[in-house]
């Protein structure tokens, strides 16, 4: 099949995305940015045959190769190898909307490379300013160097507990709730139930403590040589996570309890 930019353009998007999806493809510029030049790319990649996985494996290696040179001290390539995830993650998903056969498998490998940004992404930061000597406010090179890798940390335990609590969901039949919504009905203020969904907004998560967000900024950050201000930025992460980790825990306790008595 002969793919044009036309059919592309008019397939690129999920017809059955949600609300918040669009909301980031609209107000976050990292993804207005990517989503304009994704196009050209998958539509060379489909005409050339190549399958969405390997450009799947092509952005897992980006990560890798970005958190690989800020760690040995090239933090502008490593960013910019971040930049090329974050346009190849967007391709991949691109050029299987636009092919009629799809894998069952793909959603699931291309989530693999949010599991490998949050991975390796700040940990690498966090050492990069550890092997530049940078210190801010009380935090010294060694304590920037702990935020980055508990960053790393925190992503992968609240990414896993929200795997586990919702394979646990799905054996659940009669359960239609899952704990974040437990949590938010724990709120019974009106002021603290808007601080709680202001705090989670999407476009707060997305422009500064998602993907999306982190890429543009860390590049930023470091196309500027603004170190100091990524370490702080690296520490409003690390709080962040620690808060929406205790949010999460909370809220899979009390979902537990109620599946328990019902």
């Amino acid at each position: 099949m002969k793919f044009t930019l036309r059919y592309i353009f008019e397939n690129r998007y999920d017809i059955n995305r949600n609300r918040e999806r669009k909301l980031t493809e609209r107000f976050i510029p990292f993804n207005v940015l990517v989503k304009f030049l994704s196009p050209y790319p998958t539509w060379l990649f489909l005409n050339l045959g190549i399958h969405p996985d390997y450009i799947t494996f092509l952005s897992l290696g980006a990560i890798i190769i970005g958190a690989v040179l800020l760690v040995v001290g090239y933090p502008l390539a490593g960013a910019s190898a971040f930049l090329i995830f974050g346009l190849l993650d967007s391709v991949d998903g691109d050029m299987a909307r636009c092919q009629t056969k799809k894998t069952a498998y793909g959603g699931i490998l291309d989530s693999f490379g949010a599991d490998f940004f949050y991975s390796l992404a700040p940990f690498s930061i966090g050492f990069f300013l550890f092997f530049q000597n940078v210190s801010v406010l009380s935090f010294t090179p060694a304590m920037l160097f702990l935020a980055g890798s508990l960053t790393s940390l925190t992503f992968i335990l609240y990414r896993l507990i929200n795997a586990k609590v919702n394979n646990f969901k799905n054996t659940q039949i009669d359960t239609k709730q899952n704990p974040n919504e437990v949590a938010k009905e724990k709120i019974k203020s009106s002021f603290l139930r808007m601080i709680f969904r202001l705090y989670r907004h999407v476009l707060i998560r997305g422009n500064f403590f998602a993907e999306a967000g982190m890429i543009f900024w860390f590049f930023v950050l470091i196309l500027f040589r603004q170190y100091n201000v990524l370490a702080l930025y690296l520490v409003v992460i690390l709080m962040y996570n620690l808060l929406y980790l205790f949010m999460n825990l909370i809220g899979s306790y009390i979902y537990f309890i109620r599946v328990e008595r019902n």
